[in-house]
């Protein structure tokens, strides 16, 4: 069903282990201790970059304490695990320099989720020469588009309609109605916020320019 038809690598995954167990329940549990299991891994690789290994474990604390919290009304599509974990991939190839790793998780990431289209952006703030970097993230941005309508082509057998409701299966009206519903989500936010942003305030001039330019285009991403 529209938008899953569009992400259907983790869909992929799960069927895939299905097929080894014979049972969707087992493909399903493993899909999900993989994909969290390596987001963890990833989370604690990340912070390793910045920070020493004693913090880098308790940023990984943070992150697993408040992972429940952030899914508690959640609806438990297949999409989310996989996009998670293909945008700590990047932030880490990002930090770390490993260009092709950047590519592969990018490009890939987009079969589970085309909201990491936005860390194809963040690819200007890294490197030495800026106005190489930018016309890198432009074209990484290019492609990752081209990607991700292509994928909807195909599904659609034909031209794009670019409507909100062909591309997520809901109207734009479902913007409102969630924010109407705001007494069934402003909890979550507001625990996960809490814990995250006193930390960043106080820590944002210790951090690099590139991690805070990053910071500041995921966080936008992920409130668009």
């Amino acid at each position: 069903a529209t938008p899953h038809s569009y992400r259907f690598l983790p869909d992929c995954v799960v069927a895939f282990f299905q097929w080894l167990s014979g049972s969707f329940e087992v493909g399903r549990v493993v899909y999900r201790l993989l994909a969290n299991g390596l987001l963890f891994v990833m989370t604690y690789r990340y912070s390793r970059i910045y920070l020493k290994p004693v913090f880098a474990v308790t940023c990984v604390l943070v992150i697993a304490s408040l992972y429940p919290i952030t899914i508690l009304r959640y609806a438990g599509q297949f999409t989310d695990p996989a996009s998670h974990l293909s945008f700590a991939v990047c932030l880490y190839c990002l930090a770390s320099g490993l260009e092709a790793g950047f590519q592969c998780s990018l490009f890939v990431g987009i079969l589970a989720k085309e909201s990491i289209i936005a860390v194809a952006l963040c690819r200007a703030f890294y490197g030495k020469e800026r106005l190489k970097s930018a016309v890198t993230a432009a074209a990484y941005f290019v492609v990752a588009m081209g990607i991700a309508l292509g994928v909807r082509r195909y599904v659609n057998q034909g031209p794009i309609a670019f409507k909100y409701t062909s591309i997520s299966g809901t109207g734009s009206d479902q913007l409102v109605n969630n924010l109407l519903a705001w007494r069934d989500w402003w909890t979550m936010y507001a625990v996960t916020l809490g814990a995250l942003i006193p930390g960043a305030i106080a820590g944002w001039r210790l951090m690099d320019g590139s991690f805070r330019a990053t910071c500041i285009i995921i966080a936008a991403a992920t409130l668009g």
